[in-house]
């Protein structure tokens, strides 16, 4: 594995566990089976989807140890195989922490074609490959989001 047991714990740390799907944007709102979702269902250590793959429903319930499996699991068979596809150079354990962190958040597909991930396999300037880090990875859905920019931070 490129990553450490280190990503599980912040991801645990950062995500907070939830066992009720919330709405994301609205993480405040208590949901009833008639509430419009503003942004993505998620529950568990920010799982967006149920174990069969399908889109999480209002109501939908999971338990911290379940939420545990799947963050886990999903470490292992998503965010691993993006890291060994998108990066080709030799990285830190906690650098690859840090990109599958971003890969958690937002998924390969998207990471794969962002100007950071170019940086880094172009051996760019560490200070750029910061600034890109720091200015181009804290927005969901064209937001951009404080949470997220702390999250940043902290990777």
């Amino acid at each position: 594995m490129l990553t450490t047991p280190a990503l599980t714990a912040f991801l645990q740390a950062r995500e907070t566990f939830r066992p009720i799907a919330y709405d994301d944007l609205r993480p405040n709102v208590e949901l009833d089976p008639d509430s419009e979702v503003k942004g993505t269902l998620t529950y568990g250590y920010g799982t967006i989807t149920r174990p069969d793959g399908s889109p999480l429903r209002i109501g939908d319930q999971i338990t911290r140890q379940e939420a545990l499996d799947r963050l886990t699991l999903y470490i292992r068979e998503e965010v691993e195989p993006w890291l060994e596809n998108i990066i080709h150079v030799d990285l830190t354990g906690e650098q690859y922490d840090a990109i599958g962190s971003l890969i958690y958040n937002f998924g390969g597909h998207r990471v794969a074609d962002w100007q950071l991930i170019r940086r880094i396999n172009a051996g760019d300037d560490p200070a750029n490959i910061a600034l890109e880090w720091l200015r181009g990875t804290w927005t969901a859905k064209g937001e951009p989001l404080l949470g997220i920019s702390r999250r940043r931070i902290m990777e």
